[in-house]
């Protein structure tokens, strides 16, 4: 009788079964946004950036933080500006995600805009 058949056994049952729940060795790209005039161009920025979210418990301070390192062209000017103005004024900076997609929806995406689903 052979005492390292069933444990051998039993590790290669286990390791067939193991199912990877470590989400930390993924890499996600944060997708760029050039604050085009397109309501849509923002609105699917926005989706892809919460399913990145999402994935990863980042602060609240870190979201707004990834989010604005992959502002390009225009839409880099008006978050520069948006601060620039908010420290003169003495207003807080922006520091969650909900804030910021709420200043960034005024700026992109039309009061009077109706997105079909």
């Amino acid at each position: 009788m052979s005492t390292g058949s069933p444990r051998r056994y039993g590790r290669d049952r286990d390791a067939r079964n193991w199912v990877d729940n470590n989400l930390g060795s993924i890499k996600m790209r944060i997708p760029a946004y050039q604050g085009k005039s397109d309501p849509e161009a923002y609105l699917e920025w926005e989706k892809k950036m919460e399913l990145v979210f999402n994935f990863h418990n980042y602060s609240e301070m870190k979201k707004v933080k990834l989010a604005a390192i992959e502002f390009t062209d225009y839409a880099i000017v008006l978050w520069d500006q948006l601060c620039v103005n908010r420290r003169r004024s003495g207003d807080l900076p922006i520091e969650t995600w909900d804030d910021m997609k709420r200043v960034m929806r005024r700026c992109f995406v039309p009061s009077h805009y109706y997105r079909d689903l």
